[in-house]
């Protein structure tokens, strides 16, 4: 017997999505940016990391120079505030900051498009530079089909360890993570793609239907340029 074939014969009458919407998550489907919020959030509960943040200071300012990228200043920050982390306790932080970002943080735009995506018969898929031990639950609760983030791992001891073991997911790096997911899935249809940020136009340019979401000044400008669809959220 063949398992998960239909029977000769029968017409697969189950639905088929007619194609796929793709969000970013900071400054797009949130009104902030999650990391920043959830690291603060962590530091106020960890007085003992408070000196670190003299060290924070000081990579802000070499990123700001430009004589760092963000994929370093985010490990940096990782290294410096959560690395070391319970998954136990990390995942009891992470269930309030998800119920606080639902509930204060999430735009009434984003909450729209989402609906009309399903309206629809859309996949749902979240692509964000985010790290995953926060992105996928919050992903989840939003009603993603599909959540891309920064990957993260936990050591033997069930402890957050201080790398990113498959980089930053960000730039070319998440147009090429979210293309090999569509054609794993065998997305058929239009593909739609929502951001805000510059950071972004490797994928915008990939799609059939970009659109710049409240977007940063180099986006507005890229937008107005290469004709992508604006919108205010």
């Amino acid at each position: 017997m063949s398992f998960g074939a239909e029977p000769a014969g029968r017409v697969d009458q189950r639905p088929r999505p007619r194609g796929v919407s793709v969000f970013d998550l900071d400054g797009t489907v949130l009104s902030v940016d999650s990391f920043r919020a959830y690291l603060g959030s962590a530091l106020l509960r960890a007085p003992a990391r408070w000196p670190r943040a003299i060290l924070l200071a000081f990579g802000v300012a070499l990123f700001a120079l430009g004589l760092r990228d963000n994929s370093w200043l985010k490990l940096l920050f990782l290294k410096s505030v959560l690395a070391g982390e319970p998954r136990e306790r990390l995942a009891q932080r992470t269930a309030a900051f998800v119920a606080d970002m639902l509930r204060r943080r999430v735009r009434e735009g984003a909450r729209r498009a989402i609906a009309e995506a399903k309206a629809r018969g859309d996949l749902l898929a979240l692509a964000t530079a985010s790290p995953d031990f926060y992105a996928l639950p919050l992903g989840r609760a939003l009603g993603f089909d599909h959540v891309l983030a920064t990957a993260t791992r936990f050591d033997e001891g069930g402890r957050l360890a201080p790398e990113l073991p498959g980089g930053n997911l960000k730039g070319e790096a998440k147009r090429d993570a979210v293309l090999g997911l569509l054609a794993e899935i065998g997305a058929r249809g239009e593909r739609r793609f929502y951001s805000d940020h510059h950071s972004d136009l490797p994928l915008l340019r990939a799609v059939e239907r970009p659109i710049a979401v409240n977007p940063t000044g180099a986006l507005l400008k890229a937008a107005a340029a290469g004709a992508i669809p604006i919108e205010m959220w």
